[in-house]
């Protein structure tokens, strides 16, 4: 519409809105064409780059290009699996796949770069070295790095009494006596696996043994945002 501050001679308003929001709410529409943009996005390309001059460094440039460690389809396919590759990519994810994929390349001793069947130890590796969870006591969930996930009342609890208790001691016999049975508790667990873990069958979070019981890994203690 028309304001009056803009009508004065020299007058500029600059506004910064996220990738996300603007593409939502159709910016660029709603102004009919009256302002002037400029992305300070990031590109997939962009991301590669950087990623390619760490790798480089890293290897006194024995590696030079992400495809001398995997696959171009491999590479492909992860930029998909992997949250904010494929949307608005940030090259610290970048450069965090690439740290997985050499370690992985190097753990295989490989000649060849790895391809399609390394996919889920590429994705393990990712998610167990660089997105831990952290707890949201107010908004009753977990972040998974910089994504929300919100947990129902007794997945919350069966975090939470996790979340408190010291490293290596496990809360079986705390966890049975609040979800009630050892049945519920499976169940409540599997739903928390569920919701929490990125790889269908990887344990990555929440891990359990016969003899142990049920306990957290790849967290951050400080609870909140």
């Amino acid at each position: 519409g028309w304001l009056k501050p803009l009508q004065i001679r020299n007058f500029y308003i600059k506004a910064v809105f996220s990738h996300t929001m603007a593409k939502r709410i159709d910016l660029q529409a709603l102004t009919r064409g009256r302002v002037t943009y400029t992305s300070l996005q990031w590109t997939a390309a962009q991301g590669q780059e950087i990623a390619r001059r760490h790798l480089a460094a890293a290897t006194r440039n024995t590696f030079t290009r992400l495809e001398q460690l995997a696959s171009p389809t491999l590479i492909a396919a992860l930029q998909t699996k992997i949250p904010h590759l494929d949307d608005a990519p940030l090259p610290q994810y970048w450069l965090w796949l690439t740290a997985a994929l050499l370690k992985t390349y190097q753990a295989q001793n490989a000649e060849l770069p790895l391809d399609e069947n390394f996919m889920t130890t590429i994705l393990v590796a990712y998610y167990r070295n660089y997105i831990p969870l952290r707890l949201d006591l107010e908004k009753q969930g977990v972040w998974r790095g910089d994504d929300f996930i919100a947990l129902n009342e007794q997945p919350f609890q069966f975090v939470k009494i996790l979340w408190n208790i010291p490293t290596g001691v496990y809360a079986n016999e705390k966890l049975r006596l609040n979800m009630g049975s050892q049945e519920n508790l499976n169940t409540v667990a599997s739903r928390v696996r569920k919701a929490t873990e990125p790889i269908p069958g990887a344990k990555i979070y929440l891990h359990n043994t016969r003899t142990d019981g049920y306990w957290l890994e790849n967290i951050i203690k400080k609870t909140g945002m």
